[in-house]
């Protein structure tokens, strides 16, 4: 069931010796203040991208010192990976069940794209800074990683469904671009206040989709 609900979570910057830090700053309340450097990093690097958002930036927006963040993450691209793999991971985890395979072709169609809409629309911030990010130099080979587990996925599935003759006979690759480029175009049109997207355009959209790539 689809259900919408607003986003509450989850080489360059070298820091300077003089910079001040969180010295007196109990050990057992460490955890919050990592939580908001990475509440800060997803709306600034949403706002401003990866290159406009220098590291004290992220920390006067996380209310800790400037060297604090440097604790967590020694590095800007430390920090966005961090994020970057936290939330795809979510994702994927959200996306596929142990019973993913032995399901059939067309349940694991709409099951992928309810909880695909599910994530994106629970997690707005989360959803579009994974799109603005995903072809970035900046990923480490744990962010790729988490990019190739979605993608095999789709992969497999759309060659499976070819090989069964369900869905035109296209490159697998293609077909999954074209159900990501609806998808995120919704979700866009949604963001810009062009379209609200109610439960039942998600559902209209998934049947778009499925008649898109089908036989």
């Amino acid at each position: 069931m689809l259900k919408f609900e607003s986003d509450n979570k989850p080489k360059d910057d070298s820091v300077p010796a003089s910079v001040p830090t969180d010295d007196d700053e109990p050990v057992g309340h460490r955890g919050d203040k990592r939580e908001r450097i990475l509440d800060a990093a997803l709306e600034l690097f949403n706002d401003r991208g990866f290159h406009g958002t220098p590291m004290p930036l992220v920390a006067e927006q996380a209310g800790v010192a400037a060297g604090t963040i440097y604790r967590y993450f020694e590095s800007k691209e430390a920090l966005v990976n961090a994020l970057f793999h936290y939330w795809y991971s979510v994702l994927n985890r959200d996306l596929f069940d142990e019973d993913w395979a032995q399901r059939p072709l067309r349940e694991r169609f709409h099951l992928h794209w309810e909880r695909l809409a599910n994530f994106a629309f629970t997690h707005p911030r989360a959803y579009a800074f994974l799109n603005l990010h995903f072809h970035s130099t900046y990923l480490d080979d744990e962010s790729r990683a988490e990019i190739m587990r979605h993608w095999e996925r789709g992969e497999a599935f759309f060659a499976e469904a070819s090989e069964q003759q369900v869905t035109k006979n296209l490159p697998p690759e293609m077909l999954m671009l074209m159900i990501d480029g609806l998808f995120t175009g919704m979700f866009r049109s949604h963001v810009l206040g062009m379209v609200e997207m109610t439960p039942e355009l998600i559902r209209a959209g998934e049947e778009c989709a499925w008649a898109t790539v089908r036989r």
